[in-house]
């Protein structure tokens, strides 16, 4: 995603998977109007500060040089275009060639579309091959030459949400998008909720860019839905110290937080460009993102249960070729600092104790980052009411024969002690092959909530 092209540093543009592109969906407070009873997002206590459904079209702003009521069909900056992306986003009362915004349904809800088509005959359209469209909750940058809204909205951590089904099952060249921007119109920051391309329907992108886009950090999740058939809910939990996201109520990656400014959200549907590709002969036009509702909460505490860093934490015993150490410094694990499991190419295992833990039922989460790109294994988790106990499995073990150092919080699923008591909890990593000797794990954290 990209801030302005025209009022802001070129530099700062097109970055990692959608990083600078054009802001997207403009959703209003005016718009704001009806508030009703939903499914409540993880965790207590939520007020819900923002909801759009969409029964009826949003008010789109469309007068320059002042602010009007609606949506804003464009980021802050007023782009019609971004980077290398071969689509020009319409304003529908000013180009009036192509309207992108329409209200349509699937299964039978109601709809927001978004619909990308080839560039009619005789629309310059800036020269690109294709139109689209983006809504935004921006208020619009202060120039006279610009759209601007009289009733943007944009907040500062809490839980955001939305529900749609994506054209990412008509072959290559699209790239829907939800996201978020700086409300300050700066140009230094960006949460990417999901990012799907149209050739790979069941991989969604997940990214946290900050520092003036410096720092990056990207995650893929391709372990849930196909995304081009059904509406299913993507969110984000956002706080000082940690975000989260999720689909269809999964916690798929969770990492500190590096952006504490409000924030305005975006919708957008982008065709063609480096990234995904130039649509070919497979792809089928016209496409639509169709969005259900958006949904902003505040004021609410997640579900994030207690939470225990592993540096805090006593060993009760471990195996391996060193005792236990820590790492310090890497700005993806909580504190900056984890213990390290060191691995050889068999199994070995290192067990914390989690003091005065009462009985219950409880969801258990670690974090979890592998020291290096070299060697690959699995990370068992087990628990026990003392050493001597018979460990238990707690949730499946976390696949990571890949190469890639990967950060991430692993949603391992209830544990339900009998007793209040210390209890341990055991990582294991296990080696695939000879080239796992001599690295490790880090073992960052684990969360307890009760349910």
């Amino acid at each position: 995603m990209y801030p302005s092209i025209r009022h802001c540093s070129p530099s700062l543009r097109k970055h990692l998977p959608r990083t600078w592109r054009l802001g997207i969906a403009s959703i209003l407070a005016f718009s704001l109007s009806i508030f009703r009873a939903h499914a409540t997002p993880p965790g207590s206590g939520w007020t819900l500060s923002y909801d759009v459904e969409f029964g009826t079209l949003p008010t789109i702003c469309h007068t320059v040089g002042s602010k009007t009521p609606g949506w804003l069909p464009t980021d802050y900056w007023n782009n019609h275009f971004v980077g290398d992306e071969d689509t020009y986003y319409c304003y529908p009362a000013i180009d009036t060639g192509y309207n992108p915004f329409s209200i349509g349904s699937y299964a039978g809800v109601s709809t927001l579309n978004i619909t990308a088509n080839k560039t009619p005959a005789g629309m310059s359209a800036g020269g690109k091959k294709y139109v689209s469209g983006e809504l935004t909750t921006a208020v619009g940058a202060p120039y006279s030459t610009d759209i601007q809204s009289s009733t943007p909205f944009s907040q500062e951590y809490g839980y955001f949400e939305t529900r749609c089904v994506l054209p990412t099952g008509q072959g290559q060249g699209y790239w829907p998008a939800f996201w978020m921007m700086p409300a300050d119109g700066s140009s230094d920051a960006e949460y990417d909720i999901f990012e799907v391309l149209g050739n790979a329907p069941t991989t969604i992108y997940q990214s946290q860019h900050w520092g003036g886009y410096a720092s990056n950090y990207t995650g893929t999740y391709s372990g849930g839905p196909n995304t081009s058939t059904g509406l299913h809910t993507y969110g984000f939990e956002w706080d000082a110290a940690t975000v989260r996201w999720y689909v269809d109520g999964v916690i798929t990656q969770a990492l500190p937080n590096r952006i504490n400014k409000a924030m305005y959200v975006l919708f957008d549907l982008a065709v063609g460009g480096s990234w995904p590709g130039e649509p070919n002969a497979s792809t089928v036009f016209p496409g639509a993102m169709q969005v259900q509702y958006l949904r902003v909460y505040t004021g609410g505490s997640f579900g994030s249960g207690v939470r225990y860093e592993t540096e805090n934490l006593a060993v009760a015993a471990y195996s391996g070729p060193t005792a236990p150490r820590t790492v310090t410094g890497d700005a993806n694990l909580s504190n900056s600092e984890a213990i390290i499991l060191d691995s050889t190419a068999v199994s070995q295992y290192m067990s914390f104790v989690v003091p005065n833990v009462s009985a219950g039922t409880y969801d258990v989460k670690v974090g979890a980052k592998k020291l290096n790109t070299r060697g690959t294994w699995q990370l068992h988790v087990g628990r026990a009411d003392n050493f001597a106990g018979t460990q238990s499995a707690v949730g499946s073990p976390y696949d990571e024969y890949s190469s890639a150092a990967v950060y991430t919080e692993v949603d391992l699923g209830n544990w339900s002690p009998g007793t209040t008591s210390d209890k341990w909890f055991q990582f294991q990593i296990t080696g695939k092959n000879t080239a796992s000797a001599g690295f490790g794990e880090c073992i960052d954290y684990i969360i307890l909530t009760r349910q």
